[in-house]
C-alpha cells in the first residue's frame, strides 16, 4: 500500500541520511517547506504519512499490543501498574487507526485530483486529532517505566524485548544485521525504539501543520477552495495550539515534581490546579531577592531552587497593581494578612499576567463572582489576625527611626512596626 513511500525511504536511506522513522519525516518535512505548488506539496505530504502509517502500525502491533494486554492484567509484570499506562497504551491504538483511516482517504481524493475535498477531510478530523494531545498526559510515565525495566532487566521484560528483537527483524533485518538475539545490543535496541515511538504521534502532526502552513503560501486567494482551506488551516491550528499546550502543561509538571523533591512537601493535590509559574523579585528587608513563584488554584507559594519559603491562600490574600515602587510599572503587591510584600517582575506584561491569574483564580476560588478584596470577606475569626499584614520598608530606605529621629547603629539596631512596618528603634518598638 506504500510502495512509492517505500521506494523513497529505502533511497534516502541509502544516503546514510534516515537513522529513523522521525529521521525520514523531518527530510520529507523539509521537502514540503521547499515544494513549489499545492499538487507537489500534497505528493510530498502522502509520501510522509504513508510511510508513518505502515512503520507505526508494525510499532503499535510489535511493542505496543503486548503492552496493553499485560498492563490490562490484574497483574501486570511487563511494565509498573500505573492508571496512565493502559490510557497511554489504548490511546497510541487510537491515533494509529485515526492516521490510517485519514491517510487512506487523503490519498483517495490526491489520487482523484480533488483537493477541495482534501480540505474539507482535514476540517473534518482536526477535532480528532486532538487526542494526541490526550497522550502527553501519560507519555514521560511511560518512558520512566520502560527505562526501569531496561535498568533491571527482570526475566518477564527480557522475554518481551526477545520477542519483539525477532519479529522486528523480520520487518527490519538490515537494522538488525549482525545483532545476536538475546545480547544487550538487541535488548537495548528494541528499548531505543519503543522510547522514540512513544513520542511519534505527535511528532507526526507537526507534518500536517507544516504542509498547511506551505499551502497556505502558494495557494492563490480568492478562489472557494482558498476559503475551504483557509477554515481547515484555522481548525488544525487550533488542534496543534492544544496538543502544543497540553505538551507544555506536562513540561511544567514535570518541573513541578522536582521543586517537591527539592522543597519535600507535596504541592500537586487532588482537585488542585497549576496555574503559572515563573521568577520574581520579592522585595525583603534587607536585601531584593529572586524567588521562584508557583500559583495554584488555591495558594500561592514561592522559595528558592533548594527550600520551600511561604505558601499563602488564595482566600487570605489580595493583589494590588500599584506597589508604590521605583519598579512601579513592573511591580505588584501582595498583601495577606500574614505576610505582605512587594513583587517585580521582568516587564509590564508579566506583572499583568500574574495580577491577572492570581484575581482570576481568587474568584473561582470564591465563585460568587465577587471582586472584593478577600480579606474583607472574611469575618474575624476566620483570619489569622484582624488586619491586614503591612509591607515592611527594607532597611536601606531608613537610616534614623521613624518616631523618635534618632539614627541606627550598631547597638541602636533597626526593628519593624508590626503594625505600620516602618522602621522603628528598639525602645519605640516597646
Amino acid at each position: 500500500a506504500a510502495a512509492a513511500a517505500a521506494a523513497a525511504a529505502a533511497k534516502m536511506a541509502a544516503s546514510g541520511k534516515v537513522q529513523s522513522l522521525t529521521d525520514l519525516v523531518h527530510i520529507l518535512g523539509e521537502r514540503i517547506d521547499a515544494s513549489g505548488s499545492v499538487g507537489e506539496s500534497l505528493s510530498l505530504f502522502l509520501e510522509a504519512s504513508e510511510y508513518f502509517v505502515k512503520d507505526f502500525h508494525q510499532f503499535v502491533t510489535i511493542f505496543v499490543e503486548p503492552l496493553l494486554h499485560d498492563a490490562k492484567s490484574a497483574t501486570p509484570t511487563l511494565l509498573a501498574a500505573h492508571r496512565h499506562i493502559p490510557v497511554f497504551l489504548s490511546g497510541l491504538k487510537s491515533c494509529e487507526a485515526l492516521y490510517a483511516g485519514f491517510t487512506e482517504e487523503f490519498k483517495s481524493w490526491h489520487e482523484a485530483g480533488d483537493e477541495t475535498q482534501i480540505w474539507r477531510l482535514m476540517l473534518r478530523y482536526a477535532p480528532l486529532f486532538e487526542v494526541v494531545a490526550q497522550l502527553d498526559a501519560g507519555k514521560d510515565t511511560v518512558k520512566e517505566a520502560v527505562k526501569a525495566q531496561a535498568d533491571q532487566m527482570p526475566p518477564p521484560f527480557r522475554a518481551y524485548l526477545v520477542m519483539c528483537y525477532r519479529r522486528e527483524k523480520e520487518y527490519r533485518p538490515e537494522e538488525y544485521e549482525g545483532v545476536e538475539e538475546g545480547s544487550s545490543m538487541a535488548t537495548n535496541k528494541a528499548v531505543a525504539r519503543l522510547k522514540l515511538m512513544v513520542d511519534s504521534a505527535s511528532y507526526h502532526f507537526g507534518t500536517y501543520m507544516r504542509l498547511l502552513k506551505r499551502v497556505s503560501e502558494v495557494m492563490p486567494g480568492g478562489s472557494a477552495t482558498r476559503s475551504i482551506f483557509d477554515a481547515a488551516y484555522l481548525s488544525m491550528k487550533h488542534t496543534d495550539k492544544v496538543i502544543t499546550d497540553s505538551f507544555d502543561a506536562q513540561l511544567e509538571l514535570a518541573k513541578i515534581h522536582e521543586m517537591e523533591n527539592a522543597w519535600k512537601m507535596n504541592l500537586m493535590m487532588p482537585g488542585r490546579k497549576l496555574l503559572k509559574r515563573g521568577s520574581l523579585i520579592k522585595k525583603s528587608r534587607k536585601r531584593d531577592l529572586e524567588y521562584t513563584f508557583v500559583l495554584f488554584s488555591d495558594q500561592l507559594s514561592y522559595g528558592t531552587s533548594s527550600a520551600h519559603h511561604r505558601s499563602i491562600s488564595l482566600l487570605r490574600m489580595n493583589v494590588e497593581d500599584s506597589a508604590g515602587s521605583v519598579n512601579d510599572d513592573r511591580s505588584f503587591l501582595v498583601a495577606s494578612d500574614d505576610k505582605s510584600f512587594v513583587c517585580v517582575a521582568g516587564s509590564p506584561a508579566e506583572r499583568r499576567a500574574w495580577v491577572d491569574k492570581i484575581r482570576g483564580a481568587s474568584q473561582e476560588l470564591r465563585g460568587d463572582g465577587d471582586e472584593r478584596n478577600p480579606l474583607e470577606m472574611l469575618s474575624p475569626s476566620a483570619r489569622m489576625s484582624p488586619t491586614v499584614a503591612p509591607v515592611w520598608k527594607q532597611d536601606r530606605e531608613a537610616s534614623t527611626c521613624s518616631l523618635c529621629a534618632k539614627g541606627f547603629t550598631l547597638l541602636n539596631r533597626r526593628h519593624h512596626c508590626r503594625r505600620c512596618g516602618n522602621l522603628v528603634c528598639g525602645n519605640c518598638s516597646k
